[in-house]
């Protein structure tokens, strides 16, 4: 192998978004795509300027089972607290069925919006540590905390407190 080769698959390898995991800190990579169940474009980018829980599922994890119903309670709380302009849940979807994805939350309904990603793009992007996997995003776009699987309970004991904390609210 050539000396350029080697150090440009070295490189390739040390730039690739997967090849790290997403730090707190980071900007949230891009998050774009069709919509689960209307098909219609959703994005990371629409929600700027509000704490965005973002949330990795598929219909073949069971801790999804828990965390999916968990995190439509919270969402539903925070609103009512009078935080649905400033706070919202995206979750993204990374079965490569459809169908199982959508008879999951024909089981499992919520009020969030979902964003299919079949090709995995997403859960490379950001370097996925586990299934499921969340990460919460302040208002500026930059991560602030990545919650690694679930847990009962896990959506009131931690991911509450520290979401208040950034608007600013009590815990």
């Amino acid at each position: 192998m050539r000396r350029e080769t080697f150090v440009a698959a070295l490189l390739a390898i040390a730039t690739s978004q997967s090849a790290w995991p997403i730090e707190p800190g980071a900007v949230a990579p891009a998050t774009a795509g069709a919509g689960l169940i209307d098909g219609k474009p959703t994005s990371l980018a629409s929600l700027r300027g509000r704490v965005v829980l973002l949330d990795f599922w598929a219909s073949w994890c069971g801790p999804c089972k828990l965390s999916l119903p968990e995190l439509e309670q919270l969402r539903g709380e925070l609103h009512a607290m009078g935080y649905a302009q400033r706070f919202e849940v995206l979750a993204v979807n990374v079965d490569t069925d459809a169908k199982a994805a959508t008879r999951f939350i024909d089981r499992h309904p919520v009020t969030y919006p979902l964003l299919a990603d079949p090709d995995g793009r997403l859960p490379q992007a950001y370097a996925l540590p586990t299934m499921p996997s969340s990460y919460l995003i302040g208002a500026d776009g930059k991560i602030v905390e990545v919650h690694s699987g679930y847990k009962p309970g896990d959506a009131q004991k931690h991911l509450k407190p520290a979401i208040l904390k950034l608007l600013g609210g009590a815990s």
